[in-house]
Parts: C-alpha cells; sequence; structure tokens
C-alpha cells in the first residue's frame, strides 16, 4: 500500500479512535515517517515526532492537536471512522499494513485466569498483572505506571482472578488500588470477576 495522504490521515483518525494503540501508532509513524512527512503539515509532524509516547500529558497534547488536525482536513473520515469502517477496510486490503496492525489490536482473548495464591507482596501482583495483560517491557514496577498503560494493551473479554479474598487478606491496600484501576479504566472494555 503506497501511504499517501489519506492514508496518513486514516492512521491518525484510528488512532484517534482507538483502533491503534499508543505504541502501534508510533511504531506506524516510525515505519512510514518519510510518507507522514510529506504528508502532514510541518507543525503536526513534529508535533508527532517530538511526542514522548510514554508520558499521559503529551500524548493527550497530541491527541488534542491530531483531532483539530483532522477536523479541519477530513472531518467525515474521522465521523465514520468506526467498526463497520474498520470491516470495510479489512475487506479492500486484507493484507495491507494498516489492517494488519488494526487486526493485531482487536484480536482478544475470551478469557484469562490469574491465581492470586502465589502473590505476597504488591511487586508480585504488579508484575502478575503486567506478565497476564501483556504490559509492554517498557512499562514500569508501580502503579501509576501500570494505570498509564493499562489502556493500551489488548484486553481479553473477561479475567478472573482465582482465590482472590486471600490475596485482600494479605495485601489489602494493594487489592484496593487494583479494583478501583480496573473500575476507572476497564468497567466498560472487560469483565473482571473476583472468586
Amino acid at each position: 500500500m503506497a501511504f499517501d495522504k489519506m492514508n496518513c490521515i486514516k492512521s491518525i483518525c484510528l488512532y484517534l479512535r482507538e483502533y491503534l494503540s499508543d505504541e502501534q501508532f508510533e511504531d506506524l509513524f516510525s515505519a512510514q515517517i518519510c510518507a507522514f512527512q510529506t504528508c502532514l503539515e510541518e507543525d503536526i509532524y513534529l508535533d508527532i515526532v517530538f511526542t514522548n509516547f510514554h508520558s499521559k500529558e503529551e500524548k493527550i497534547s497530541l491527541r488534542t492537536k491530531l483531532y483539530q488536525y483532522v477536523m479541519r482536513e477530513d472531518s467525515d473520515l474521522y465521523e465514520n471512522t468506526n467498526d463497520v469502517f474498520v470491516e470495510h477496510m479489512i475487506a479492500e486490503d486484507p493484507e495491507g499494513e494498516l489492517v494488519q496492525i488494526v487486526r493485531k489490536k482487536q484480536e482478544r482473548k475470551a478469557e484469562i485466569c490469574i491465581d492470586c495464591r502465589g502473590i505476597h507482596t504488591s511487586s508480585e501482583l504488579i508484575r502478575t498483572i503486567k506478565q497476564s495483560l501483556q504490559f509492554p517491557a517498557f512499562c514500569g514496577a508501580g502503579w501509576d505506571a501500570v494505570a498509564d498503560l493499562i489502556c493500551d494493551v489488548i484486553l481479553p473479554q473477561k479475567i478472573v482472578f482465582l482465590y482472590w479474598g486471600e490475596l485482600e487478606r494479605r495485601l489489602p491496600k494493594d487489592t484496593n488500588v487494583l479494583k478501583k484501576l480496573f473500575e476507572r479504566y476497564l468497567d466498560d472494555l472487560c469483565l473482571i470477576v473476583y472468586e
């Protein structure tokens, strides 16, 4: 697929509509940097180049600028970027680079079970969450790092915590933090079961 201005804007729309994660958009941008440089206004291109995708504030700022840019360039494309649009895009170019990235984002496991019996410390709980949900390797070792990246991982349809009651007795503060984090970020995205 030739990466022209339309594909650059389509990529931005998919990113803004969360069909592409921060990491996927950053990787796509890096892979197609020459096309983005040619197709985008210089200030938007430089905003992407200089964004630290590990900083929540910078990502929010970039998303705001990209939204304003897309609304100027092709608001109809943004408004129509939805599941039907993605299905049509997949049907049109099933082997395309952008389609492969979107497919990867949409692949979800049905269920992940996390056995809490072997978890005795806060760091073990955080490490278990990061491993079970396949957080990127650069994710830090604290709850703030987990909160910053929780929306960027491909979540299963259901997460089951086995022996949760035992874990709550051992780590009441950490289990409370985890429950609040899930309620805040995953309430509509994933079913959480505490057994």
